[in-house]
């Protein structure tokens, strides 16, 4: 008999021990009453009326896209968070309008952190090619790099967009957030029309693996650009953080030549690089440790007093993109912004 047969045997041996059981003891029905009036339910209420989703198109204002481009023509890619380029790059986001988003950059920076750190092993692998190794023809291996990114993308305390969450959270006027959209999907369509218009190269990447290349990217810019700061802030903590970890003798072997070499290197991207190479030594929970006392051993942040109100009657000083930027990521540092300085 197969292990369904006998489930389903036993189910009916069980049926029928319960069902006399309960007959045993079930006392004798009373004498029937009079025929109750027959009741008829009340009508439903009307159902609720769905409202349409509203749709924001962009208002029509020039900006300067975001598309750079070298001395041969090729379009020079962002590395910084897209969405946060874009929104230095959106005239819509004046001094008022950036005083009342400022706590949100640091907070969602917070978030992200705890993201990456919970999710370390998926940043590990873009920062090692994941991406750019995925191919359309190889479906097992881009479902197995996109399900792996999308641990870090997709989740209920994180909005895909920054202006999404400010345009929900009523801090920022649709329109506002419509356009920082059109600025990044500009950006977006000249990286693809590019990648499409090129040509196949030697490790086998096509065209069109490097539009998706462009497409999955942009959707961890953001992530990348944050794990890259937190890999120089545990190159700064390490001396403090290093102790905690308690490695064993063999795993203090391999990271403190690391760690030595490390304290005598001053360029950012060497440190940064010394750090992944000491953690490639670890188990993942001790480099999730390592980092979660990183961001722990920073100065307190009240992300709500970074940018003060501007002074009743003020005027506002108009923004070229490069101040705007300049005050975006200085807001996402956790940085103080003299509001005084953006007044006439």
């Amino acid at each position: 008999m197969t292990l369904k047969s006998r489930m389903w045997a036993a189910g009916l041996c069980l049926a029928a021990v319960v069902v006399p059981s309960i007959a045993q003891v079930t006392t004798p029905p009373p004498a029937k009453p009079e025929a109750a009036p027959e009741y008829r339910p009340p009508a439903p209420p009307p159902p609720p009326r769905e409202r349409p989703a509203r749709t924001v198109k962009a208002p029509d204002v020039d900006f300067v896209p975001l598309s750079r481009r070298d001395d041969s023509g090729k379009i020079i890619p962002v590395t910084e968070p897209v969405e946060y380029v874009a929104m230095s790059h959106n005239p819509l986001i004046d001094v008022p309008k950036l005083v009342k988003i400022a706590p949100y950059f640091y907070t969602r920076r917070q978030v992200v952190e705890a993201h990456i750190i919970d999710n370390l092993d998926a940043l590990e692998n873009v920062e090692a090619g994941a991406i750019e190794n995925t191919r359309m023809a190889d479906e097992e291996g881009l479902r197995k790099t996109t399900g792996r990114l999308m641990a870090l993308t997709d989740s209920p305390d994180l909005k895909p967009f920054l202006s999404t969450e400010l345009v929900e959270d009523g801090v920022l006027d649709p329109s506002t957030g419509a356009l920082t959209q059109k600025i990044m999907q500009t950006y977006q369509q000249d990286l693809t029309t590019e990648a499409m218009h090129g040509t196949t190269d030697p490790d086998g990447a096509t065209p069109i693996d490097k539009m998706m290349h462009v497409v999955i990217r942009m959707s961890v810019s953001e992530f990348e650009y944050y794990y890259r700061r937190l890999m120089l802030d545990a190159a700064d903590q390490l001396p403090s953080v290093l102790p905690e970890l308690a490695l064993d003798a063999a795993a203090s072997a391999k990271v403190k030549p690391l760690a030595a070499k490390l304290a005598g290197e001053s360029n950012l991207d060497a440190r940064a690089a010394l750090v992944r190479q000491m953690f490639a030594q670890l188990p993942l929970e001790t480099q999730q440790q390592a980092l979660r006392l990183t961001v722990q051993r920073r100065p307190k942040v009240d992300a709500s007093a970074l940018m003060a109100p501007l002074p009743e009657g003020a005027k506002p000083r108009d923004l070229d993109d490069e101040t705007r930027h300049e005050i975006i990521f200085q807001l996402m540092d956790g940085g103080k912004v003299n509001t005084a300085n953006l007044v006439e």
